[in-house]
């Protein structure tokens, strides 16, 4: 999948899948750090696990997009995952594919359009996510250009 992605956009793509990681310590902190930095979140809602739910409200919550949502059966997806466009697979090879297709797709085209909000929580909202390090030097520079005298920043 990372390859057809990196093929479309002609850059180098990396495909990283949460459960497959090995290193030791809390899950959380690994699980939540990529919904919230990932440029593109790839869901399986198989299952109905809440653990996927909570991850995919923690993307929605902080990330405007990429997010594409995938499930074996559509019916299964719950919660207010229901109203959201789901990219269905299946285990005969010709549907993998498709799906394939259909996720390559949906990534490209959301990465293509940066301004586009794929979140039901942030769509329509006034409220950006900014790194803290980003926030704090803003807030350093602010706090330095009023201390100054403001025949300072005139010249």
């Amino acid at each position: 999948m990372a390859v057809l992605v990196g093929e479309a956009l002609g850059c180098e793509t990396h495909l990283v899948i949460e459960k497959e990681k090995t290193s030791m310590g809390s899950v959380h902190r690994s699980m939540f750090r990529e919904a919230m930095d990932a440029d593109v979140y790839i869901d399986d809602l198989s299952g109905a696990n809440p653990n996927v739910y909570l991850e995919l409200g923690v993307r929605w919550a902080l990330r405007d997009a990429v997010t594409v949502l995938v499930s074996p059966d559509i019916q299964d997806v719950r919660y207010n995952a229901s109203a959201s466009r789901v990219i269905r697979y299946g285990p005969v090879p010709e549907e993998l594919k498709e799906a394939q297709r259909q996720i390559t797709q949906a990534v490209v085209e959301g990465l293509r359009r940066p301004d586009r909000v794929d979140s039901p929580v942030r769509e329509g909202s006034d409220y950006i996510t900014v790194l803290r390090s980003h926030y704090e030097a803003l807030a350093a520079e602010n706090a330095g250009l009023r201390a100054q005298p403001g025949e300072d920043l005139l010249a």
